[in-house]
């Protein structure tokens, strides 16, 4: 585990992926308890479940539509830096009208960029990584993205006074700081992986 998470570390592209997808988890865990604070506001506690399946579907659908047409190995950092974006910015819209109706074809929009999101970090992850240490490097990132979405959970859950639209302000801003985080790193790193040299 160890080597891991040197190459991890010491990795840019790796290094940057994680990082900013760690921050994305956040906002992610930070999802379900915003939905369930802002249908219980709004008077129909199950709509959350609604809101929560419109972001499904809307993943399944980009993620049939990465199957279909997958961005080359070579730009696949930068669809994560685009989707990380993708998913936070409808997301931040539903700040400035947080109903129901609107958050559900919001929510189904961020899906959609969810999809690709999840497709290209697996992409990027397997490219830039070395093959020995392949299963270790996924391990480590998935085990950040998991910590990063409880702590979404929690930062939620200390919002949970706040007003929705406050609560969806912070949970979209959180994943369009990340596409940031991830544009800056992917410009300055290598291109290609030392091993693939």
């Amino acid at each position: 585990a160890l080597a891991g998470l040197r190459v991890v570390v010491r990795q840019p592209v790796l290094a940057t992926l994680t990082l900013s997808t760690s921050l994305g988890a956040l906002a992610g865990g930070m999802l379900p308890v915003v939905v369930a604070v802002a249908a219980t506001r709004a008077g129909s506690p199950a709509a959350a479940g609604l809101l929560l399946t419109a972001l499904a579907v809307g993943a399944l659908a980009g993620s049939a539509l990465w199957t279909r047409w997958p961005a080359p190995v070579r730009r696949a950092p930068w669809w994560v830096a685009g989707a990380l974006a993708a998913t936070g910015l409808p997301v931040l819209a539903g700040a400035a009208h947080p109903t129901l109706p609107v958050l559900a074809v919001l929510f189904t929009i961020a899906g959609v960029a969810d999809g690709p999101l999840f497709g290209a970090l697996l992409t990027t992850r397997q490219h830039w990584s070395p093959p020995e240490l392949r299963s270790q490097v996924f391990t480590l990132g998935a085990g950040a993205k998991i910590t990063a979405a409880a702590a979404g959970a929690a930062l939620a859950g200390t919002l949970s006074g706040a007003t929705t639209a406050a609560q969806l302000a912070v949970a979209g801003t959180i994943p369009v700081a990340a596409a940031a985080v991830a544009a800056g790193g992917f410009a300055r790193a290598r291109h290609e992986p030392s091993f693939a040299a």
